[in-house]
């Protein structure tokens, strides 16, 4: 999985990990037409390295997200229509509570 290197160090070792992030525009698009994301990705949750497959496609309204452990086991599919993938990530509902503070100057 993955092309990690490992550099043996006197304290101890360093892994280094790569992904790749690709966007394409149309100008004067500001919004990319196609994006995609590959490579190592930290689960913040449990800590634990994935390799990930992701790629946005606006044009034929495609989203596809793949993720396995790093035994190479698929943990994650998510295959569907790009606007059928609502609820995740920047699309989630603010509720009130959740909304930004205000940037006033305090008193």
């Amino acid at each position: 999985m993955g092309t990690d290197v490992t550099i043996e160090i006197p304290t101890g070792s360093l892994t280094l990990r790569s992904q790749l992030r690709l966007k394409l525009r149309r100008p004067p698009e500001k919004k990319p037409y196609v994006e995609q994301k590959v490579g190592d990705d930290l689960h913040r949750a449990s800590g634990a390295w994935h390799r990930l497959e992701r790629v946005i496609n606006r044009d034929t309204d495609s989203y596809r997200e793949v993720i396995w452990d790093a035994d190479g086991r698929e943990i994650h599919r998510c295959e569907e229509p790009l606007t059928a993938h609502r609820g995740h990530g920047n699309a989630k509902r603010r509720t009130p509570d959740s909304a930004r503070p205000s940037r006033r100057p305090s008193s």
